[in-house]
């Protein structure tokens, strides 16, 4: 009876650490993998039979399935999701919706502490095309907390918004580092997340920026650091190491102009990504 209830229990905390509705064969497949005694499939699929009955967990209809725009792999697969997760789901739902460019400051800013308290929950596509609009706001404080949930879903959690709105993400981003340059430490925190999404998508954009950042950079001690950190992280790599002719120009440019130090600070992110490039290689 012991080893049926750790069952039960590792089947709702694994279901409930990915904070979105699990498939079948997943669920299975991860537990029975821990190899311990009484975690064979038969008794992991009747435990999860058992958790259905006894409501705590809840299995998907297709319908249901389409809403969380989960990408069945089969006919016959069933997703299931328990109360904790599906009732933050609905809560977060009701007030998204209510949402609208009418909405306050004040009102977006409780939104976005809501979906915070619900960290474990994984939000939807539709729910963060909503976050997409916020960005919309010009409010640095907003703005810097909608960046951190789209990081943390697009970068960590791998969940997009909807495809449809991945280009008006692109533009607001890119509006946002035009509208807030590289100045003072309030902006840095947001141009880094903008970046790294831009860096992401693959954006060829963020040249022009990184442009726009040596020219603005204070090139004291912190200046430099941001710099560096904010251009040499993984998606930046390729397209800066495959930019070489673009960047060497725009060095000799700054040379030209009486800009060594700046030049030397886009050799030093060049001589960095080149060192990630290659330990990357071995």
């Amino acid at each position: 009876m012991g080893n049926e209830t750790t069952v039960e229990t590792k089947i709702v905390k694994y279901i409930e650490k990915f904070g979105k509705p699990i498939e079948w064969t997943t669920i299975v497949e991860a537990i029975v993998n821990n190899k311990k005694p009484g975690h064979s499939r038969t008794v992991v699929g009747r435990k999860i039979n058992s958790l259905v009955k006894t409501g705590e967990l809840r299995k998907l209809s297709k319908e249901e399935t389409l809403q969380w725009k989960i990408k069945r792999d089969h006919e016959r697969a069933t997703y299931y999701i328990t109360p904790k997760i599906s009732k933050a789901k609905e809560h977060l739902d009701s007030i998204l919706l209510k949402v609208n460019n009418k909405t306050s400051i004040s009102e977006i800013r409780l939104v976005l502490s809501e979906i915070f308290h619900y960290s474990y929950y994984n939000l939807s596509s539709k729910q963060l095309d909503t976050l997409v609009d916020f960005l919309k706001r010009d409010n640095l404080e907003i703005i810097n907390l909608t960046l951190i949930l789209l990081y943390e879903h697009i970068d960590k959690r791998k969940i997009e918004p909807s495809k449809d709105k991945i280009g008006e993400l692109k533009a607001e981003l890119n509006r946002i580092l035009r509208k807030y340059p590289e100045k003072g430490t309030e902006q840095k925190n947001f141009r880094s997340y903008s970046i790294s999404l831009l860096a992401y998508y693959k954006d060829l954009t963020i040249l022009e920026q990184l442009k726009e950042d040596i020219k603005n950079c204070d090139m004291d001690t912190q200046g430099e650091d941001g710099f560096l950190n904010r251009y040499n992280q993984k998606y930046l790599l390729n397209l800066i190491y495959e930019s070489g002719s673009e960047l060497y120009d725009i060095q000799k440019n700054l040379i030209k102009n009486g800009k060594k130090e700046k030049s030397d600070l886009i050799q030093k992110l060049r001589d960095r990504v080149k060192e990630r490039m290659e330990e990357n290689k071995k």
